[in-house]
């Protein structure tokens, strides 16, 4: 009986640690997880931010380049 209840506890306990030790690995894996997916939002946020500059500065620099073009052509003939 000793030794059952000995081995019992050493079972018991062993199997609480293997269960802990994976609870620390998923929680941070789960806290990686998240950090991953803010910088990966926060770095699509920021080249969505620059590609919509980008694309309002090109929107307005052919905007004037017709302008000028126009007038060009207009005062040329």
């Amino acid at each position: 009986m000793h030794n059952a209840t000995y081995y019992y506890y050493c079972c018991c306990y062993y199997y609480t640690n293997y269960y802990y030790y994976y609870s620390y690995i998923y929680y941070y894996s789960y806290i990686y997880y998240y950090y991953y997916h803010y910088y990966y939002y926060y770095y699509y946020y920021y080249y969505y931010y620059y590609y919509y500059y980008y694309y309002y500065y090109y929107y307005y620099y052919y905007y004037y380049y017709n302008y000028y073009y126009y007038y060009y052509n207009y005062y040329y003939y």
